[in-house]
């Protein structure tokens, strides 16, 4: 049963060439190059939305006073 004409044929691919640029090491795993980066801008983020969180939250306690203060009585 053949599989094509390069059946049995060796796969040689150059890491240091083509799946270099692709961010694929020698060792088979993914360069992670911008990895410090992307984790300084998610910290930057994560901080950005629980300062967000927390205004969200003085402000629907700020609402629940004032519809306790209307109530009629």
């Amino acid at each position: 049963m053949s599989c094509g004409p390069w059946h049995g044929a060796p796969l040689v691919v150059p890491v240091g060439g083509a799946l270099d640029h692709l961010g694929i090491g020698a060792e088979g795993g993914i360069v992670h190059e911008h990895a410090a980066t992307l984790t300084v801008q998610i910290d930057q983020l994560r901080r950005s939305l629980e300062a967000v969180a927390a205004k969200v939250r003085r402000h629907e306690e700020a609402i629940r006073r004032l519809e306790r203060g209307r109530k009629p009585g």
